[in-house]
């Protein structure tokens, strides 16, 4: 199932692919396109590819909201709001236990971007949570939209540990925020 979500999230991109240019897409498009075949076939020395498609899915959200996002390597993506700079750090855990780690990483990067900027911006950490919703290829049966939505918001939810973490994250770099994402087969 995993493959069809990755599917439909490139099909996602296109759109903003084909609009953004040539600066940068190329060379991150050439990444996307160079990793395992296979989710199941990715470790921390392969994610790479699948990293960088998840900062392409990212961009396009904001592109699609009418702004104007920046693909690049530190911050990962970032994009003006009403004159206000975001810093989008995109972190994809493999694991549920990844997920603290990631966060930490992503706030490690964040605060010198961020001081360079007299502290004017804002630090985003985007967390996909795809993989870990999508184990194997089992698909997710729900009854009705009500309990999807119910089940897919309990699952999106981060440990409590993971939010006591975020929660110290954004008053140690003044605002920074966690935003989850999640793909599934439409």
């Amino acid at each position: 199932m995993i493959a069809l979500t990755e599917a439909a999230e490139f099909g996602d991109v296109g759109d903003f692919i084909s609009q953004y240019g040539e600066h940068g897409v190329r060379r991150t498009l050439g990444r996307v396109l160079d990793g395992p075949v296979l989710p199941a076939d990715e470790d921390p020395n392969s994610d790479d590819p699948r990293n960088r498609l998840f900062e392409f899915v990212i961009a396009s959200k904001l592109w699609r909201a009418g702004l104007q996002p920046r693909l690049g390597d530190r911050p990962d993506v970032s994009c003006e709001v009403r004159g206000k700079t975001f810093f989008i750090e995109c972190k994809r855990p493999l694991t549920a236990r990844g997920v603290k780690g990631r966060i930490t990483d992503a706030a490690a990067m964040l605060p010198d971007r961020i001081d360079a900027t007299g502290g004017q911006a804002l630090g985003v950490i985007a967390l996909s949570l795809t993989r870990r919703l999508n184990v194997g290829d089992k698909l997710r049966v729900y009854r009705g939209e009500a309990d999807g939505k119910e089940k897919r918001s309990r699952a999106l939810r981060p440990p409590r540990r993971s939010r006591a973490q975020i929660g110290t994250v954004a008053r140690q770099h003044r605002g920074a925020a966690v935003a989850r994402h999640h793909a599934g087969p439409r």
